[in-house]
């Protein structure tokens, strides 16, 4: 069976809401991807590291750590913004 959408979205697609929940799905997903990578990597990170990631707000901020991560050592090597709440 196959699932017929409304032709016209894009009321849906402007919405705030819509938004939010879009960009939420995006932290969701770039906070998962970074804590494997740098599990790979790094090693398990600590609590304190742990809840870093988790207050960082912001897909372009968690996006650039992702990149980092490959590139360094250590957890404390990947230097969280100072500013958490993106």
């Amino acid at each position: 069976m196959k699932l017929k959408l409304p032709e016209h979205r894009t009321g849906m697609e402007q919405s705030v809401t819509y938004q939010a929940i879009v960009v939420n799905g995006e932290v969701k997903m770039a906070r998962e991807i970074l804590l494997s990578i740098g599990k790979r990597r790094l090693g398990p990170p600590t609590k304190l590291e742990r809840d870093k990631i988790n207050s960082i707000a912001s897909p372009r901020t968690l996006k650039s750590l992702i990149n980092r991560v490959m590139h360094v050592d250590s957890w404390q090597a990947l230097e969280f913004p100072k500013r958490l709440r993106d």
